[in-house]
């Protein structure tokens, strides 16, 4: 599991990190060089930034597994996955329906920050 701590930058150094305690990273329990405690982030710093703005942020890879198994109850039932149909003038496909829909409707892990 992960922690997000909203509003918080990305720290410069260890010093400044409000996840350093008496001189030790307590995320992975390392202690620092004196230069990366006080000059810059050390390579093995577990602290990923997260970008914004960004739009909600979602587990693709559990989107990914749902559209596997629609694909292989279709096949498995004999049909085909894909068929295409119009929709305001416009040819839409089956599939592409579908995953709209999975995003759409997708738990939200982070969401929304900053203007989209």
């Amino acid at each position: 599991m992960s922690v997000l701590i909203r509003g918080a930058g990305m720290p410069e150094a260890c010093c400044t990190c409000p996840c350093s305690y008496d001189n030790q990273c307590a995320v992975n329990l390392k202690y620092p060089t004196f230069e990366e405690y006080h000059g810059s982030r050390p390579v093995w710093c577990p602290l990923i930034e997260v970008p914004t703005p960004h739009g909600r942020l979602i587990d693709a890879d559990a989107i990914m597994r749902e559209i596997e198994s629609a694909e292989r109850t279709m096949e498995e039932h004999g049909r085909e996955y894909s068929f295409s149909f119009m929709s305001s003038g416009q040819e839409i496909s089956t599939e592409w329906y579908y995953v709209e829909h999975l995003i759409f409707d997708a738990q939200t892990i982070i969401p929304e920050e900053g203007e989209t």
